[in-house]
């Protein structure tokens, strides 16, 4: 990578000095995220990255999360002249994090947009929750489930505030299994915009190869009494001086992977706004897993289809929670970006536009609460906000549904997810009060028109009780937890819808 390394841009943003190399002797992170993007090709060293010429610099931002830096890491004059960010990184909570909490990054973000004449690309890991999340050193998944809760995430993609702003553009992983594209632990919803190769565990399937930190004394490949760790065979580890690894994955690979494919199109056609190249690479994304079957629930003689899989909408285009638009294809894409492509429009949104007759019980059955919301803007769809406030004992039951006046359905939340917990937990509050301002981003409704009567529905699917598995890590103990159902109906407090289109 050392060649494409641009000189003096990187920031070590906890020791404010310009070297973030790691010093200690695990394996690091943003190394081999690096490398996924853009390990320099055709040198006869190693691999390549998808953008074997594009420059790169280094923020470790996770060893330094403070608002100071993410806002050097997100467009402040350390990052001023980044065309793409990528964001390999996420919260994998059991509890929904309202907006609020991240107040200021997300103000920040928001009028860095508004006031950059040519901002960058932000690509971001959807999440690695699908199977399980955590708290501290405990981890928590479905002590069983239904073939269709089988088909329904742990964790929301939504449930991080970062992933539901039009801002970011969320990306979900696959893994080399045609009969099962989805990577097992990719977390899935209603933001992610597209998905691209994450692998799986390196072991029984393959993961990603990339660059690792050199040296056979650390990174994910070190040598144990002449035996090497990080999944390449001894001769390769020893002609490369463990330099690289066979077993990097994750939605952390992924994003890498869609960066890397939004360079090449940058590079094949610079006059390109951020929104037009990954509107270039949802386009041209492909429909995978065809065969996929709904996700259904039943109670009480009736069924509820909570993941819905393809689906198209009223322009043609055709979105899964999973994949959003499909798998990136970079040569399409770079096709679209070369051969007469027309630039969108200026953007354009609408205020937060709020449902009447509200707040509302939500009823416990398949039929939920229904109420409108009118939008008189004249303009296509890019993507669509949810913003809604909640009550309810048991906020795991609840799934959200956006549908628009053209009929398109999407569910932004799906449910019998394990965000059971309350941001009370986390801030150590003695109360359990009603969640504000908790965000939900669609792209589904890619190209539709947003004039007319949008729908918000909400459903609470499950009356009985809920069993979750909690494996300790600091014990090796498991146990189940049983949560009863709750004992009065919750409540839609509010909810508010706001369109980004053109």
């Amino acid at each position: 990578m050392a060649d494409n390394i641009v000189p003096g841009a990187s920031r070590d943003l906890a020791n404010n000095d310009n070297d973030p190399s790691p010093e200690g002797t695990s394996g690091d992170h943003g190394t081999s995220v690096a490398g996924l993007i853009a390990a320099k090709g055709f040198n006869g060293i190693g691999g390549r990255g998808v953008a074997p010429d594009a420059g790169l610099s280094g923020f470790n931002y996770l060893n330094a999360q403070t608002f100071k830096a993410f806002i050097a890491s997100h467009g402040g004059n350390e990052t001023k002249d980044a065309d793409v960010i990528n964001q390999s990184y996420g919260f994998g909570l059991p509890l929904l994090l309202p907006s609020t909490f991240f107040a200021a990054e997300l103000a920040y973000t928001e009028n860095y947009y508004k006031n950059n004449p040519n901002p960058f690309l932000q690509i971001k890991s959807a999440g690695n929750g699908f199977n399980e999340l955590s708290l501290g050193l405990k981890y928590f998944s479905r002590a069983e489930q239904t073939e269709g809760e089988s088909k329904l995430p742990h964790q929301l993609s939504n449930a991080d505030p970062f992933n539901a702003t039009f801002y970011n553009t969320v990306v979900s992983a696959t893994s080399a299994d045609e009969n099962n594209p989805r990577s097992s632990y990719s977390t899935t919803g209603s933001s992610v915009m597209f998905a691209a190769f994450g692998g799986e565990y390196g072991v029984n399937n393959p993961a990603m190869i990339t660059t690792d930190v050199q040296g056979c004394d650390r990174g994910y490949s070190k040598s144990y009494q002449g035996n090497y760790s990080g999944g390449l065979n001894q001769d390769i580890q020893e002609r490369t001086d463990c330099s690289y690894t066979s077993q990097f994955n994750g939605t952390s690979s992924a994003a890498p992977v869609a960066s890397g494919v939004a360079a090449l199109v940058m590079e094949a056609n610079p006059d390109l706004t951020w929104r037009d190249v990954r509107y270039i690479m949802a386009k041209t994304a492909k429909k995978i897993d065809q065969d996929f079957e709904s996700g259904i629930l039943y109670q009480n003689g009736q069924f509820y289809v909570a993941e819905p899989g393809w689906v198209t909408n009223a322009a043609g285009n055709t979105f899964h929670n999973w994949y959003g638009y499909g798998l990136l294809d970079a040569t399409k894409a770079v096709q679209m970006a070369t051969r007469g492509y027309s630039l969108l429009p200026a953007l354009a949104e609408t205020s937060f536009i709020e449902a009447e007759g509200l707040p509302a019980d939500i009823p416990e059955d398949f039929n939920g609460l229904e109420r409108t919301i009118e939008v008189s803007e004249d303009m296509l769809v890019e993507a669509v906000q949810l913003r809604v406030t909640l009550d309810h004992q048991r906020l795991n039951d609840l799934a959200l549904e956006v549908i628009s006046p053209s009929g398109t359905r999407s569910v932004v939340a799906t449910p019998r997810n394990i965000h059971f917990k309350h941001i009370s937990e986390l801030t150590n509050s003695d109360t359990k009060a009603p969640l504000e301002a908790l965000l939900f981003l669609s792209n589904a409704f890619l190209d539709e028109k947003a004039q007319g009567t949008w729908r918000i529905r909400a459903i609470d699917t499950n009356n009985e009780e809920v069993k979750i598995s909690e494996w300790n890590a600091s014990n090796n103990s498991t146990t189940t937890l049983t949560l009863p159902n709750n004992d009065s109906l919750g409540s839609l407090a509010k909810a508010e819808l706001r369109i980004y289109g053109h």
